[in-house]
């Protein structure tokens, strides 16, 4: 069957889709959309199951996607990729969730289509930053409980620190009481110094 003529929509917040002429009732309305937040962006050929053949370009800032290299459910596969508008879950800034780094996350990394960047670039770091120290956090908290040792304490002092600083929360007085524990079994110094940068962040977080 020789090729047929598509054309290929775009949605700021839902993504593309590639649709065959004529267009079909009610594809507008795709993912819940309005009619009048889609748009076209280019015609290509495609074959009857809608994938463009090869060498129909797309305009700067969108990217093919590849539906053999992606995870997806009913909904189906992404078609294409392009620049969509999100609000940063933390910040509330508006960013640009690019074609470039959703084809990362669906192809590369091989996560579900569904899921979608809900953070900008530098809260997402900041995100991972927390996880890590609250990983960190919860196994030194594991690590001390019933320890009879400095070590383990003192480390569950420096991994509430951590965590609290870069963003995240614990809990100050079970750090201060391993800094107490741990003064016990012989490390006063390194007790002393964790205990009192504990207060003193606590002091800062509480002071309006």
């Amino acid at each position: 069957m020789p090729p047929i003529w598509g054309q290929v929509w775009f949605h700021p917040q839902r993504g593309g889709i590639v649709t065959v002429e004529p267009v079909p009732p009610g594809c507008m309305r795709y993912r819940g959309g309005k009619d009048s937040d889609w748009r076209e962006i280019a015609r290509v050929q495609v074959t009857t199951d809608r994938v463009p053949l090869p060498g129909q370009k797309l305009p700067k800032g969108f990217l093919w996607g590849d539906p053999e290299r992606q995870a997806y459910g009913m909904g189906g596969p992404e078609m294409l990729y392009g620049p969509l508008e999100k609000v940063c879950r933390d910040c509330k800034i508006s960013f640009v969730f690019g074609a470039r780094s959703q084809q990362h996350l669906y192809e590369t990394l091989g996560l579900y289509i569904d899921i979608t960047a809900v953070r900008c670039r530098a809260c997402a770091r900041a995100h991972r930053v927390i996880e890590v120290k609250r990983v960190a956090y919860a196994a030194a908290i594991h690590a001390a409980d019933g320890a009879t040792t400095a070590k383990p304490h003192l480390a569950l002092a420096r991994a509430t620190l951590e965590l609290v600083r870069a963003g995240g929360r614990g809990s100050f007085d079970r750090a201060i009481a391993s800094c107490r524990r741990a003064r016990r079994f012989g490390a006063a110094e390194s007790a002393d110094q964790l205990e009192a940068a504990l207060v003193a962040l606590r002091q800062a977080r509480s002071t309006p």
